[in-house]
């Protein structure tokens, strides 16, 4: 199914969807093909082409081939990277380049989140250098932007990635971003209250939780419970009192209890 474009069809589907619920559901049926898997090997050499990265194999006959000393080639001006566009390696691995579009930054992130509900190990190595070297920078520039689904993608991320003992450290520095930060006092409530999700969850993996950090979580919790959007003046409450430092798709009352 992977092998044959399926997760791929999946994952564009996913970042169309202008329904949270549907969004949120869509990633959980992703992680559960990818635990079907089981191996985290398996897993790793499934999501590499969804990655932009090269097999496995592919990389392991170009180490063989450093032994064999420098090889000449020829450069065509053509082929160069154009000044500005970032770009990856695309699925085939043939050397080609690909402009990193900004709805390939939307399915890369979907595709991190349904690996950390996967396999918490193969999601963080995606979101590392390992697997998503840019991954900050392309967070950054997606909740920088106007779209809703952009920046309910990347609060999702946040929020599996926080249930993570090997990413929690990744996202606290994720958090001290403006653009990132912002996420947690937003108007919209499906956003909001996915980032808010993320900063309780950190703020519960603490060994040790002042009282003004628990009073914190409890208002983050509180807004969480509430239909409707926040007013102005309590979104910048949640803001300045949460903490800086579940598998399925929840519902907004869900992570609030």
């Amino acid at each position: 199914f992977i092998r044959d474009g399926g997760m791929e069809k999946m994952l564009q589907c996913t970042v169309a969807a202008d329904d949270a619920t549907l969004r949120r559901e869509m990633t959980v049926a992703m992680g559960k093909i990818f635990a079907a898997l089981e191996s985290e090997e398996k897993m790793q050499d499934a999501v590499r082409p969804l990655l932009g990265l090269k097999a496995k194999k592919a990389e392991d006959d170009e180490k063989k081939e450093e032994h064999l000393g420098p090889v000449i080639e020829e450069i065509d001006e053509e082929d160069e990277e154009e000044e500005g566009k970032v770009v990856d390696v695309n699925d085939e691995g043939d050397g080609k380049m690909t402009v990193m579009t900004f709805e390939k930054k939307m399915e890369r992130t979907a595709l991190t989140t349904a690996l950390l509900l996967a396999n918490g190990t193969v999601g963080g190595w995606a979101m590392g250098s390992n697997g998503w070297p840019d991954c900050k920078d392309h967070l950054k520039s997606l909740a920088g932007s106007d779209q809703k689904n952009a920046l309910c993608l990347v609060a999702e991320l946040l929020a599996a990635a926080a249930s993570v003992k090997e990413t929690r450290a990744t996202v606290g520095g994720f958090l001290v971003e403006p653009e990132i930060k912002n996420l947690v006092s937003h108007s919209d409530k499906d956003i909001r209250t996915a980032a808010a999700s993320s900063v309780a969850k950190l703020g519960l993996a603490e060994q040790e939780t002042e009282d003004i950090e628990l009073i914190g979580l409890l208002e983050a919790a509180c807004y969480m419970l509430e239909d409707g959007d926040v007013e102005k003046s309590k979104a910048a409450l949640v803001s300045a009192n949460v903490p800086s430092a579940d598998e399925g798709a929840l519902s907004s009352i869900d992570r609030g209890v």
